[in-house]
């Protein structure tokens, strides 16, 4: 998996904050989100930048529901 943008082709759970807590969000099918980072090893979650905002996603999710929007052209 590389840095880039990604569509997801379904509903995604994410994590963000919210008045410095964590909440749930959750980010519809089509939108378009850029992985800010590369997983590490063993790391089971990605920091993505979704209409502006930086959530954590599951990197399998990413890997399942996302799309490279650069191969799809």
């Amino acid at each position: 998996m590389h840095t880039g943008n990604f569509r997801l082709e379904r509903t995604t759970l994410a994590v963000g904050e919210l008045n410095g807590k964590p909440v749930a969000v959750t980010i519809p099918a089509g939108e378009v989100i850029k992985m800010i980072l590369k997983p590490s090893d063993g790391n089971t979650m990605v920091d993505v930048l979704w209409k502006g905002r930086a959530v954590a996603v599951y990197a399998v999710d990413l890997q399942q529901r996302g799309r490279d929007t650069v191969s799809t052209h």
